[in-house]
């Protein structure tokens, strides 16, 4: 198996005096910077979130269509509008040219209020489709350290245990399914 090639896309949100300011600075097409709002208030935000985590709607496809897709899709146009949104459109092409992916690397180094934000569920309304959903376009939210990242030495074979919890508290799971 192929190991995917990526290219970067560096995404460092701040929060200047009013609203927030994102600003690519390294990506295949160049640099960017764009103003923004949350398209959302607090409160209107807390009750999204809040019907994200119900088990109930998790388990429904309709929850993604009438829930998820239209959050993403704000999110997605409060930040990529004018040349940023240009800009990314110009990176996934050099992506493609190159049979590489597209990494998104979330910076909140100035805003950390907003690593909270499920930005997993960003929907490009245009390709109508989730970038997390396509490994061509990874998100990854990218953490400053003070220190060289070093690789981690893995020995093969690696084995993996996982565990899944079903409280008897809550609905059960489908453990196939999930």
């Amino acid at each position: 198996m192929e190991t995917p090639i990526y290219l970067d896309f560096d995404l460092q949100i701040t929060a200047p005096v009013n609203g927030y300011r994102a600003h690519v600075f390294n990506s295949p097409a160049g640099q960017a910077t764009v103003d923004f709002r949350l398209p959302f208030t607090d409160t209107e935000l807390e009750g999204t979130l809040g019907r994200f985590l119900q088990p109930a709607s998790l388990a429904s496809r309709a929850f993604e269509q009438a829930t998820v897709k239209p959050f993403g899709t704000q999110l997605f146009t409060a930040i990529f509008q004018g040349e940023l949104l240009a800009c990314f459109g110009r990176s996934v092409d050099a992506a493609r040219r190159q049979n590489a992916g597209l990494r998104i690397r979330l910076r909140f180094a100035d805003a950390p209020e907003l690593a909270h934000l499920p930005w997993e569920y960003l929907h490009d309304p245009t390709a109508n489709r989730f970038l997390t959903l396509s490994s061509a376009t990874p998100l990854v939210h990218y953490v400053e350290l003070a220190e060289p990242v070093r690789p981690l030495a893995v020995a093969t074979p690696l084995r993996i245990l996982t565990v899944i919890a079903s409280p008897n508290d809550q609905p059960a799971l489908n453990v196939e399914q999930e």
